[in-house]
């Protein structure tokens, strides 16, 4: 099971290998104003990168929960497929069930960046399927994480 400090890692590190352009538009569109029951730990660390523009900085160190968030929008259309494939299994996927899905997804054109956001939001959250998706960022060379943070 991934630990907390790898979890975050890998978030930033997914967070990392969006065009800086496209995470600050992102940011853009949220509202950030606090609302009753809103998280600080989210909303701030998002409030100073519209604000600042820094996105390495952010990127270096925004908390797990703010990267999961994220990594949710970002990848909200293709879990929802993916989730879709998986059926009855969507909550406690096989590594060859999850492993089938993806592909498909991939196979059928769904961008590679939108496939990791989903991935690392399942390991940010510890979902029970978060050991496979951290095989399959380990092992599917168009998902690999490359970037240094």
């Amino acid at each position: 099971m991934s630990t907390k400090s790898n979890a975050t890692e890998v978030a930033r590190k997914i967070l990392a290998s969006v065009p800086a352009n496209d995470l600050l538009n992102l940011v853009d569109q949220l509202d950030l104003r606090p609302t009753p029951g809103s998280s600080p730990v989210l909303l701030v660390p998002l409030r100073s990168l519209k604000q600042r523009r820094d996105v390495a900085t952010f990127v270096k160190s925004a908390p797990l929960a703010t990267a999961s968030l994220l990594l949710e929008i970002i990848g909200h259309d293709e879990l929802n497929h993916v989730i879709e494939l998986l059926g009855e299994h969507a909550s406690q996927p096989t590594f060859d069930q999850l492993a089938s899905a993806v592909d498909q997804r991939l196979t059928n054109g769904a961008d590679a960046l939108e496939v990791r956001a989903v991935l690392g939001h399942v390991i940010a959250e510890s979902f029970p399927a978060a050991p496979h998706c951290e095989r399959l960022l380990e092992e599917r060379p168009e998902l690999r994480l490359s970037v240094q943070i």
